[in-house]
């Protein structure tokens, strides 16, 4: 399940820019910003481009806490992922860490280790389930309360067990 990520119009914003940072390209720090970016390379610091797409290509290392809007991982990520909109972790993808997102896709073969939250609001509301009780009969409680039935008394012999010889006093 593959979405195309270059067009934003069925979200209403239209996408600014789109940044690459390239397979040999080695980046430690933060990074910002208001267009869409391309990881390739390596990265090692923070990634907070809220109102926009990161994509994690396959050749990619990151070690990082990334926040945007969309994320999509085809490579390898260390760190927590917070998408606004949605995750996709693709076939080839690595992820290390937990992700929060309303939504979240995981193609067969993705790799996660990792808590998943999709509930971002953080409401943490319970639901409430109501369960129908079921009156049970003579032999459901005396099972309940724990006592035996004559068909749940174990039989020797059955088992490998020997029949027990009666002994009298």
């Amino acid at each position: 399940m593959s979405e195309d990520f270059t067009n934003d119009s069925d979200y209403g914003t239209p996408s600014v820019g789109k940044a690459t940072i390239g397979s040999s390209i080695v980046i430690k720090g933060e990074i910002s910003g208001s267009e869409d970016l391309v990881i390739e390379g390596t990265l090692e610091g923070s990634v907070n481009l809220g109102e926009n797409t990161v994509t994690v290509g396959g050749t990619a290392k990151v070690a990082a806490n990334i926040t945007a809007r969309k994320i999509r991982v085809q490579g390898e990520v260390c760190g927590d992922l917070f998408g606004k909109e949605v995750v996709f972790v693709e076939s080839t993808g690595k992820v290390l860490g937990n992700i929060t997102s309303p939504r979240l896709s995981l193609e067969e073969g993705a790799r996660l280790k990792g808590a998943i939250d999709t509930d971002p609001s953080g409401s943490g509301e319970r639901v409430a389930v109501s369960v129908p009780v079921r009156k049970q009969n003579a032999s459901q409680q005396a099972q309940s309360n724990g006592a035996t039935t004559a068909a749940q008394q174990p039989v020797n012999g059955l088992n490998g067990d020997q029949p027990q010889q009666e002994k009298s006093l």
